[in-house]
């Protein structure tokens, strides 16, 4: 087995734009100039196909209507770690994961609870987000007590992001896929 490299990509996979140099000996190496393109790569090159598209139109109308003001950023992987979605706040943007096998209606609504949870982390809402993110690891292996479980859907930032899911009754965020969308 030979430590070869066998190519060196020096621009972007998804821009074209020329990579910025990498920092340190450790880790892979760049393919992608920052986390937009990346996502907006995965997004069109989606190796697990849905039956919905996000509305960008509508998307921006939501984030405007909602006050966020930091970068929002939508994919679908292809795995299935929670129900329907989840939310992080990294390097500053709001990364909303909405998983491929919703349908378009699920999709919206689980979207805009996605963003209400971005809204409460600008507003300093979320406290204890860390002990959020935790309880959702714990609850993904299936390992939770009841007791916590219930605690989790029931703390007010959960309470306020499921009552966001219905603004998708006045401004769906998601379409049905058309034949000419990308995949």
């Amino acid at each position: 087995m030979s430590n070869e490299v066998t190519e060196v990509i020096e621009h972007c996979k998804a821009c074209g734009d020329e990579l910025p140099p990498r920092t340190g000996r450790r880790g892979r190496p760049k393919v992608f100039c920052d986390a937009y393109c990346r996502v907006w790569f995965f997004n069109n090159n989606d190796p697990a196909p849905s039956f919905w598209v996000v509305d960008d139109e509508a998307l921006k109308t939501a984030i405007q209507t909602l006050g966020i003001t930091l970068p929002c950023i939508v994919y679908k992987p292809g795995h299935f770690r929670t129900k329907s979605g989840s939310y992080y706040f990294r390097n500053g943007y709001h990364s909303l994961q909405l998983y491929a096998y919703l349908d378009p209606e699920r999709a919206s609504r689980v979207l805009w609870h996605e963003l209400e949870h971005a809204r409460q982390k600008e507003a300093g809402e979320l406290e204890d987000y860390g002990a959020q993110r935790r309880a959702k690891r714990v609850m993904s292996t299936r390992n939770m007590s009841e007791e916590a479980l219930e605690r989790y859907y029931t703390s007010p930032a959960e309470a306020k992001a499921k009552k966001a899911e219905d603004n998708h009754d006045w401004l769906p965020l998601v379409r049905e896929r058309r034949p000419d969308d990308p995949r």
